[in-house]
Parts: C-alpha cells; structure tokens; sequence
C-alpha cells in the first residue's frame, strides 16, 4: 500500500519536507516523518483540509497542500477569485459569489499583480517598434484628493496608469502606475526605453508638460516626438467631473524631427486632466 509523508507540526521541531508520490484516491496511508509510525485521522484544520496525529509520537500533520502565499485557501479557490475580478467583477461582487472575505480576495490579486509585472518585464525587452502611442488612465485610490493635506499621501487619492502600446499589433510595452507627476512620467520612460529595441520610432503624447523634459532626456537618440495638444471646453451647467468635456481643437506639437513628416496624432484616450494645476480658468488644454 503506498505511503504519504506530510508535513511535521510540534511544538518541539519545525515542519519538515513532502517527500511523498501522490497515491489513489481513498488508499493512503498517512506516515510519521519522525518515527514513521501510522498516523491517525485528527480532524480537520480551520481551512477544510485534513489533520493526522501520528499513534506513537503524538505529533500532528496536515495534508500535502498548495498555496498562493498570504492566502488560506486553496488554489482553486484563488484561480476563481481571479477569475472574475479578470471578468469585471467588483470585490463586492466576489464576496457575494464565493462568499469569501474581500481582504483574502485582493490578496491574490496582489500576488498575480506583481508576478505578472516580473514577466512583462522579462519579456517585453529590446521590441522593434514603430509606432508608439503613450497616455494615462485615471483613477483614484479609497477617494479623490479633497483637502490640501491630502496631496503629499500617497496611499489615498489620484492614481493614473501610464501606458504606452504600439499602435500596429497594441502591444502593451510599458506601465506605471502612480501621481501624474514628473517622477512617475520619468519611471515610465525609463521603463519604454528597456522596453523598445534601438531602432528609430514615432512617439506620441498627449500635451502633458513631463512628457517633454522625459522623452527627449531618456529617449531622444531612437525616438522622434510629437504632442497632441487639445483644447477642451469648460464644463457646462449639469455636467459632472466625470463627464467627457467637449473637444475645441487639437494641434500637433512637433517636438524635434518628425518621421517621414507623418501626421501626429494621439488614438488612446480622451479627456482625462483631472488636476487642478493643469486646467486653464477658462478651457482646458492637454
């Protein structure tokens, strides 16, 4: 009959190593990896899975198991949470779903969140690009920035995603996620440089002012620059801060030596200047 060894939990000594093949289901038979005595079933611990007491030494087990770090449930438990927040479901809408906490159900997310980030960039390096389109997302953390004392934390308020995709085949080449500032715009720079091979390409902004001190610092041996400068309507009676302003006008800013004199253009994204410091008092210009 095959023989499982788990892992050791005593007061006396740490847990030891799986050494075990995974026999048929209903036939194993749970071994001490002290004494190698025959354990007993001793329950079962707060996350479902089973618990053995070894008949000899008294020492306790639990079952081979996997984890996602941070998490007690199971890996199928933590694939479904995935799952859905991928799909569009909010936290709120897991938690009904799966009934699981929604601190257990971002915990996951954070783990994914930065795994993926170490592949993206392991990968996305030294890619021949031709055509690079650069413009933020805005969003906000727990709330919006409403007092002054607000605006140094970092843990609450604005948050802007900074992507940059190439406009042939929209691949996503570089984010940054973080205030839009000059110091997030100069990380996310620095990241498309790594990013992109040394060829020459078209990079496209909108007006934001960083972008210019950035691109041309970090990238003006292999990138010809351009901004799209909009002009935005001021808000009319009724709408909101997050209505979509009227486009007034748009007129490309060439900054340096435009290849092959293309047009410059900006495809992905709209109004989206959510600072006070960047609008005009009357329209607002990006």
């Amino acid at each position: 009959m095959p023989q499982l060894r788990a892992f050791a939990r005593s007061r006396v000594c740490e847990p030891t190593v799986i050494l075990a093949h995974l026999p048929a289901k209903g036939k194993a038979r749970m071994m001490c990896d002290n004494c190698g005595a025959e354990c007993r079933k001793f329950g079962k611990h707060r996350n479902g899975l089973h618990r053995f007491q070894c008949r000899e030494c008294k020492r306790t087990f639990t079952e081979p198991h996997e984890y996602l770090e941070g998490m007690y449930k199971g890996m199928e438990d933590a694939s479904k949470v995935l799952s859905m927040l991928v799909e569009g479901c909010s936290v709120s809408s897991v938690k009904r779903l799966t009934g699981i906490h929604p601190k257990t159900i971002l915990k996951p997310l954070v783990v994914a969140g930065g795994r993926c980030e170490k592949v993206m960039g392991r990968l996305i390096v030294n890619i021949p690009v031709s055509d690079v389109q650069c413009d933020e997302i805005w969003g906000f953390v727990k709330k919006g920035h409403k007092f002054p004392f607000e605006k140094d934390d970092k843990s609450i308020g604005d948050a802007h995603c900074f992507v940059a995709i190439e406009r042939g085949n929209k691949l996503v080449l570089n984010l940054a996620l973080g205030r839009r500032d000059q110091a997030t715009t100069d990380i996310f720079i620095e990241g498309l440089r790594a990013a992109t091979a040394a060829n020459r390409f078209q990079i496209s902004t909108d007006g934001f002012g960083p972008y210019v001190s950035a691109i041309t610092t970090t990238l003006s041996d292999r990138a010809d620059f351009g901004q799209l400068i909009k002009v935005y309507a001021t808000a009319r009676e009724g709408e909101t801060k997050y209505s979509p302003p009227e486009v007034v006008s748009a007129t490309p800013s060439d900054h340096g030596r435009s290849r092959h004199g293309q047009d410059l253009y900006v495809s992905c994204g709209a109004a989206e200047s959510h600072d006070a410091d960047a609008d005009t008092a009357t329209d607002k210009t990006d």
